[in-house]
């Protein structure tokens, strides 16, 4: 990406955000004017109602004055201070991945609508605890060869009693057709995949598991050198690679997932399209490794 194409995407998302903060203050204005009226009505009623007025006037001018200002500094806060996530997932990404298709000739297709079309995935694939909802922030999805795939951005939720527990927030990569086999290399936990037994093993300060009765794949160093080296670059605290259902999945969280973005200059922009790069040159390596076992170069 080249400079001028930074600073014009940069533009562009500025003024998103500029249209995004007028909305936000009409409608945080309406709230507060709702609040206010409501505040006022209910004093004067009190005031009207009391026998004596000239200290219940006092108190309401009182109660009326710190709830006006308490309501100007929230309106600062939040107009001020406030960037929606929506500017990160439906203008930014988008963006990237439009400089993206143009810089390498690809057809790479982004989605940040209906967030609960993967809600129940976590069932499907056993990757963490089951019985949650996965939210979907956004997707991009491509093809590799002859395989196609999807990157997955996105949080997973449980549920216990009255607590909600953020079980998982970061990325799933999801490559179509590559293995049979049914097996997981992860870094903590264990697989929970319904109805099906794994014999357990350890390898690279990993756990393996692989179908109870099955073999050990012959490419199961390179998988877990590949997972031990993206966990210990990445310092993620939960990295799993399962196949299952003919599918991979690649599931990773911790500080290789960038945050929304607040502000935006060229630099940023840059430096985003470099980590949009970086997660999809993850994709070649793993079809490589369950397919030929070989292994990847630098991601």
């Amino acid at each position: 990406m080249l400079s001028y194409e930074a600073n014009t995407h940069a533009k562009k998302i500025k003024n998103a955000m500029q249209e995004h903060t007028q909305k936000l203050k009409k409608t945080v204005k309406l709230i507060i004017g709702f609040v206010a009226a409501i505040l006022f009505l209910t004093l004067l009623a009190i005031t009207m109602s009391s026998t004596d007025i000239t200290t219940t006037v006092i108190i309401s001018a009182i109660i009326l004055l710190g709830g006006y200002s308490t309501l100007i500094i929230i309106y600062l806060l939040i107009t001020k201070t406030y960037v929606s996530v929506k500017i990160t997932y439906e203008v930014l990404t988008p963006l990237l991945v439009q400089q993206y298709n143009y810089d390498e000739g690809t057809q790479i297709t982004h989605y940040a609508d209906n967030p609960n079309i993967y809600k129940r995935i976590m069932n499907e694939t056993g990757l963490f605890t089951r019985g949650g909802w996965f939210k979907r922030f956004e997707e991009c999805q491509g093809m590799c060869g002859d395989y196609s795939f999807s990157i997955i951005r996105g949080q997973y939720f449980i549920s216990t009693g009255n607590t909600t527990t953020n079980v998982f927030n970061g990325n799933i990569i999801k490559i179509d057709g590559v293995s049979k086999d049914l097996m997981q290399i992860r870094n903590k936990s264990k697989p929970y995949v319904k109805g099906v037994k794994f014999d357990k093993y350890t390898q690279h300060d990993l756990l393996i598991y692989i179908e109870a009765g099955k073999e050990l794949p012959d490419n199961i160093n390179s998988l877990s050198v590949f997972t031990k080296d993206f966990l210990d670059k990445t310092n993620s605290k939960n990295v799993v690679l399962a196949t299952i259902n003919n599918a991979l999945y690649f599931a990773y969280d911790g500080p290789a997932i960038l945050k929304k973005i607040k502000t935006i200059d060229q630099d940023i922009v840059i430096e985003r399209y470099k980590h949009f790069k970086s997660e999809l040159s993850l994709v070649e390596p793993l079809i490589q490794l369950v397919q030929k076992n070989e292994s990847p170069d630098n991601y």
